[in-house]
């Protein structure tokens, strides 16, 4: 929230801008006339509609750039995605200055927006494509019980690409879709591969010490189906392969 929002609520005794300095730091502060975003509307924004542009509420502001497309863009585009992608990116910069974060030059932040706006274009294309292509073909993606009395395992792995932490977890059902097991684990580091390699272990051992040996294991990585199913020893750790051999020859 704003630093005038703060102040409002007692949370803070400044409400000045952290950026510029300036008394109020309100929402239109944030997102229009601060110096660190003024700018960048600077340079998108028709020379003789700079007036107006600046000259509205908040409310009125918003709702006209994004409902008139025309009207302050100098020449034909997506303005409404542009438009938006700097509101985005010019509240992400001042929360980042809050927290003591360095701020992004004017230009990078025009940078980041231009981008954003023709990767949103692209995607839109490309699913308009994909919607028109005759080879795409769309099929239900549901959850299929298992035989009576067996165990149907849904298993998955993840790891954080920043920290390479990853960690496992599953659930198990019978043939009535009853919840009968759940399971999660941190795993320490290593790869997404071998994440849901671990989780299939987890999974197994947790139906044997449960009892349970009629079991039906699903993953959504067709690596590890592969890998599993061609026994492809190589592609495994060392330590996660003798874990594996042990728990899938038993019977």
């Amino acid at each position: 929230m704003t630093n005038t929002e703060r102040v409002r609520q007692h949370i803070a005794n400044d409400s000045s801008c952290m950026i510029c300095g300036v008394a109020v730091e309100d929402i239109s502060h944030v997102l229009r006339d601060c110096m660190a975003v003024r700018g960048v509307w600077l340079q998108l924004v028709k020379t003789d509609m700079v007036a107006d542009f600046f000259g509205s509420s908040i409310n009125d502001w918003i709702l006209e750039n994004l409902s008139d497309t025309q009207r302050f863009a100098p020449c034909q585009g997506d303005w409404d995605l542009l438009f938006g992608s700097v509101l985005w990116l010019a509240w992400k910069r001042r929360n980042a200055a809050v927290f003591g974060v360095a701020s992004d030059s004017q230009e990078f932040l025009l940078q980041q927006a231009q981008r954003h706006c023709r990767e949103m274009l692209l995607a839109s294309v490309r699913q308009e494509q994909a919607v028109a292509s005759p080879l795409v073909s769309r099929a239900a993606v549901k959850w299929w019980r298992p035989p009576s009395d067996w165990i149907k395992l849904n298993v998955d792995g993840a790891r954080n690409t920043s920290k390479g932490f990853a960690s496992c977890g599953g659930l198990g059902r019978d043939s009535n879709g009853h919840w009968r097991f759940s399971f999660s684990k941190k795993i320490g580091t290593c790869s997404v591969f071998e994440a849901e390699l671990w989780a299939v272990y987890e999974g197994l051992s947790t139906t044997w010490t449960l009892g349970v040996t009629k079991v039906i294991v699903e993953t959504d990585n067709r690596e590890v189906y592969n890998s599993l199913l061609l026994r492809e020893p190589s592609r495994i750790a060392s330590s996660l392969r003798c874990h594996l051999a042990e728990i899938l020859s038993r019977n």
